[in-house]
């Protein structure tokens, strides 16, 4: 190892870093003369490092100017807000909220001109489904960004350019049936499933299962994330493992290449299922190129896929990148990649049974900090033992519970045997929850800091970790120098 190198060049961080910084500069710079010239300078750029020979900085410049196109062509169309004539077709089920229905709407058209995207619109009517063309007047509008919300790239990251109150609502017909509506009706029978299997509960199960917390009651929710443990309803990592690993045992026979294709599968209906949320797909990414690694005999390095992961979904929608989902699940598996080998190590003879669970709960809670504080002013401090005492529970919950909503369209006496197996432990792992909620010390309030702040706490991880290649002193006089500078911008800006 050379104690004087910094870090080894790995292409897939270099490119996914790069990716990110053109789709956010793109947001500052579309539409204006700057963007010409940011092309100009990165075309440019290429083609002397071509005539050089370095074609690994060529490359990189490269990748620059793609995100940069992409970001900046992403964006729809400037809107006019105010009074149209609406039609469309609902794309997505429905959601009731007391008197008030939202859809989300395709092929879209205001006054009669094509809208550049969807649309969420807000109606009082009942019977709405997926498929029904829809024909109203309303108020079109942008969503309004807040302080500490950037509400307009949240929905563009759905898809959703614009929203409109309407009022004289009407069906004029339906569209075919398609295998996206297939899956809507797949889901919406499972939810029904699960709310007769478990009562009351069903909206915590179905916040672990498909990510839905639309039934969860908010004291409940509240409960959780006051607990540090409000990830079990972001379906992403936890739940991947627990299904891919119990897929893999059952198919450990199998040809390599098959026992990926059956994954694929199942990860692809299941995201499907639960809308393809960044967590999941990336969790659903990193698997895959975990399962691709035995066939093709490689190497499996978890920053480099992370870092695969999250080129794959930006450059299919680079919106993703300003969601608190996506920065939330790819930075705590960054954190927990960095850390968790030196803490792990740091524990001496401790029992890798308890050694393992204690390093990744420390390092998913510190991962998780900077963004909480920036996107909800809170800080869980009893977040690393609710998880090392909570995470081993959860298969026992998810998958007698997913068991149990499939086996109740098959045989429901074992399906409900299975569910209360289920919620005997779900009850438990609630009332800890509560009871761990209610202590006065557990969570603490703090000023929100900016996003670029928070972000910067991210690099001390990487210096005091087995990424950083400088020897052991100077490694951790860095670390410590990087998260001093980070503490002090953060008390200067607060």
């Amino acid at each position: 190892m050379d104690g004087d190198k910094l870090l080894n060049f790995r292409p897939m961080c270099a490119a996914a870093l790069l990716l990110a910084v053109g789709v956010a500069v793109s947001r500052y710079v579309r539409g204006t003369p700057y963007l010409i010239v940011a092309c100009f300078i990165c075309v440019a750029a290429f083609g002397v490092l071509m005539f050089v020979q370095r074609y690994r900085w060529a490359a990189l410049t490269a990748i620059l100017l793609i995100s940069l196109l992409r970001g900046a062509a992403a964006y729809p169309a400037p809107i006019i807000e105010g009074e149209y004539s609406i039609c469309g077709v609902v794309c997505e089920a429905p959601v009731y909220r007391d008197s008030r229905c939202e859809v989300v709407l395709e092929d879209v058209s205001l006054n009669g001109s094509a809208l550049d995207g969807r649309l969420l619109a807000f109606v009082y009517f009942d019977g709405l489904e997926y498929g029904d063309a829809f024909e109203a007047r309303g108020n079109v509008y942008l969503a309004r960004d807040t302080e500490d919300f950037d509400a307009y790239h949240h929905q563009l990251s759905n898809g959703i350019v614009a929203l409109a109150d309407t009022y004289n609502v009407r069906i004029v017909g339906s569209r075919d049936a398609d295998l996206y509506g297939v899956l809507l009706n797949m889901r919406g029978a499972l939810i029904d499933a699960s709310r007769e299997l478990f009562g009351v509960d069903s909206g915590i199960v179905e916040g672990m299962l498909l990510g839905d917390k639309t039934g969860i009651r908010d004291s409940v929710l509240q409960s959780f994330r006051d607990s540090g443990v409000a990830h079990l309803f972001a379906v992403s990592g936890l739940h991947v493992s627990i299904f891919a690993a119990a897929l893999t045992l059952a198919l450990r026979r199998a040809n390599p290449w098959a026992r990926l294709g059956v994954v694929a599968v199942f990860l692809f209906v299941y995201c499907a299922l639960t809308a393809f949320p960044a967590s999941l797909v990336r969790a659903s990414l990193m698997t895959l190129f975990v399962l691709l690694a035995d066939p093709l005999k490689r190497r499996y390095d978890v920053l480099s896929s992370l870092c695969a992961a999250l080129i794959v979904i930006l450059l299919v929608n680079p919106f993703e990148l300003y969601t608190a989902g996506l920065q939330l699940s790819f930075l705590c598996v960054y954190a927990i990649a960095m850390l968790t080998p030196p803490l792990h190590r740091a524990m001496g003879r401790v029992h890798d049974a308890v050694a393992l669970p204690i390093s990744v709960a420390v390092s998913g809670t510190v991962g998780s900090a900077p963004l909480s504080a920036h996107y909800f002013s809170r800080l869980p401090l009893v977040g690393v033992f609710t998880n090392v005492l909570i995470m081993p529970l959860v298969p026992l919950i998810v998958v007698p519970a997913l068991l149990a909503i499939a086996l109740y369209f098959i045989w429901t006496p074992l399906a409900h045997a299975l569910a209360w197996a289920a919620l005997f432990v779900l009850r438990l792992v609630k009332d800890y929850v509560t009871a761990v909620a209610s202590v006065s010390f557990g969570t603490i309030t703090v000023a929100s800091p900016p996003l670029s702040v928070a972000l910067l706490m991210y690099l001390p991880m990487l210096l005091a970790s087995d990424y950083c290649l400088l020897e052991k002193k100077k490694k951790l006089l860095c670390a410590v120098l990087a998260a001093a500078i980070a503490l002090v911008l953060l008390a200067t800006v607060n």
